[in-house]
């Protein structure tokens, strides 16, 4: 090829096309199949035959951006890093969006992590084909990238489209299907987190979690964080009656036991089961619970336990409270302190918004509505619209 473009047979720019059919022995396994039966400039073709010697002599002709940048995103399709960075190095465009969005959308995670530390802008809103960057990482477990998107602006509650899927889904519950923990544990500490969001079948992250994983369920993180185990799916199926479980049915119990919320359907489909041994013990800690203070507010454990984020924020704005209890309270209590230490830790949080807001629609409203109506309007507003406020 090389000898027939120096003899002027054929062009640099000439666009190519291989049967799949006939020379399908010939494409490599990863050779991108959007781009397979596709009419492609031998520079293509070369990426995708990994012949480097065909590379650097098309090269050699100084390739304009409008010819590289086209071979730029399909090397990254086609995951290879080492002529990416020639690529870039030929005079590829790093400030292209389109390259990290390229990157992420094909699992290249690599090639992404590298773009990031070349300098190419990370637009967290970008998606490729409706599906959000975030929940890509989080379906990889990719904390350090995470850590990005996020930093960037990603919002952590984006439903958008499965890959390949007529389906939606957040970024939690891209990470719960993949039993991906460390994501999880990321998303459930951002405040803006919002746990019960369902898709388009009806179902929150829980439904996500993969219990048929080696690795832990994660049913532990999310039973703490609050999860609505009362929705329903699309059929109508409670989480109890679409994938039961022995950590499901204990912390049904626990709830009952504290006097927490629990639809009559979970009840019924709980089957009447017999955990005399498990209520004593809850009733035995829920009695330490009351007998335990915090200390700036007074409050017990067990009605911090009962209290809304919301109005615990409210009751915690103007005090120093000491972050460290929850931890203590996480390890002293062992079926409640989880559940109690992610309520009082996302009450802090919700405490900072709301400090940071606290003018904010009175400035906006007071010439038009009542002090305590404007008050009461924080409580129906969520720390995505409290940090929006914020901005």
């Amino acid at each position: 090829m090389c000898s027939r473009i120096k003899n002027g047979e054929l062009s640099k720019d000439a666009v190519l096309t291989i049967p799949s059919i006939e020379f399908k022995p010939f494409y490599p396994s990863d050779f991108p199949k959007s781009e397979r039966n596709k009419s492609l400039p031998i520079l293509h073709f070369a990426i995708a035959f990994d012949d480097k010697r065909m590379i650097d002599y098309l090269l050699s002709f100084h390739q304009t951006v409008d010819k590289i940048q086209p071979a730029l995103l399909f090397a990254i399709k086609h995951n290879e890093i080492n002529i990416v960075e020639k690529l870039l190095a030929a005079g590829g465009n790093i400030n292209d969006p389109m390259l990290f969005s390229t990157a992420i959308y094909n699992n290249r995670i690599q090639i992404a992590n590298f773009l990031i530390n070349q300098g190419a802008p990370v637009d967290s809103k970008i998606s490729s084909e409706g599906c959000s960057s975030l929940a890509i990482a989080a379906e990889h477990n990719d904390v350090n990238l995470m850590k990005i998107l996020i930093d960037k602006g990603a919002d952590v509650n984006f439903l958008s489209s499965k890959r390949g899927e007529n389906s939606t889904w957040t970024p939690l519950m891209a990470a719960c299907s993949r039993g991906a923990r460390e994501a999880i544990e990321i998303l459930l500490n951002h405040p803006n987190i919002d746990v019960n969001i369902v898709d388009h079948n009806r179902k929150n992250c829980i439904f996500f979690n993969n219990i048929s994983l080696p690795s832990k369920t994660n049913h532990d993180l999310l039973l703490n964080a609050n999860i609505n185990i009362d929705i329903r799916n699309i059929h109508g199926k409670l989480l109890i009656e679409f994938s039961p479980s022995f950590d499901l049915f204990t912390h049904i119990v626990a709830l009952m036991v504290a006097g927490l919320n629990v639809s009559e359907r979970n009840i019924e489909a709980f089957g009447g089961r017999r955990y005399k041994k498990f209520q004593a013990q809850c009733l035995q800690e829920i009695e330490l619970l009351k007998s335990t203070k915090e200390l700036m507010t007074n409050w017990s454990c067990f009605r911090i336990l009962r209290t809304s984020q919301h109005l615990l924020a409210r009751r915690f704005k103007n005090l120093q409270i000491p972050e460290h209890q929850g931890e203590e309270w996480s390890k002293k209590f062992p079926i409640y302190g989880k559940m109690l230490a992610f309520n009082f830790k996302k009450a802090l949080q919700r405490k900072i918004l709301l400090k940071k807001t606290d003018q904010v629609l009175f400035d906006i409203l007071y010439r038009k509505l009542p002090a305590t109506f404007i008050n009461d309007l924080y409580h129906y507003m969520s720390n995505y619209n409290l940090s929006k406020l914020v901005e």
